[in-house]
């Protein structure tokens, strides 16, 4: 179970879960998720054919790229809790829930690591609203951080989709 405190961020891992009746099919972390798995079920044959061998550089090029930016995020992490000020004068409990099914039966470590991405996130964005709520920053600047965070993980998730396809397609060209 992933719970998710933005519905922004709950979109992005799965947007059917939060917008039943949406006709589009984005490129969102439940889809990657599942698409990292498959990549790894590839790597996991115990041959060394091409696809194989293959995939098994694929997932660690993904695997490196998911680390990376989880790096990223805990280093942009600190340098926020170290600008912001410690008093507390009232606790801030986020406001909204959102409870999201994850296959454990896909687990891989790429499909970890993104779901680890997912959590850190979501810790990112409630010390924003917590920052807000705190006064430590104005509105526009909260939703600043947040877009530029929510940016990144799109970014993210379009490489590792890009990356993903090109994969199964030279995969399947085999």
């Amino acid at each position: 179970m992933l719970t998710l405190h933005s519905k922004k961020l709950a979109m992005m891992w799965h947007l059917s879960n939060i917008e039943p009746n949406t006709k589009k099919h984005p490129i969102d972390g439940h889809f990657i998720f599942n698409s990292l798995f498959s990549v790894y079920a590839f790597s996991t044959q115990n041959n060394d054919h091409i696809p194989t061998l293959f995939a098994k550089k694929v997932c660690t090029k993904l695997g490196d790229e998911l680390r990376a930016f989880r790096v990223q995020l805990k280093v942009k992490s600190q340098r926020f809790s170290e600008g912001m000020d410690n008093i507390e004068l009232r606790p801030f409990v986020p406001r909204h829930e959102f409870k999201m099914d994850i296959d454990t039966t896909k687990l891989s470590p790429e499909s970890t690591m993104l779901i680890k991405i997912f959590l850190a996130i979501d810790a990112l964005l409630i010390k924003y609203n917590k920052a807000l709520f705190d006064g430590e920053l104005n509105s526009e600047q909260k939703c600043h951080y947040q877009h530029g965070t929510l940016t990144e993980l799109h970014s993210l998730l379009q490489s590792v989709n890009k990356t993903c396809l090109s994969y199964h397609r030279l995969r399947k060209s085999q």
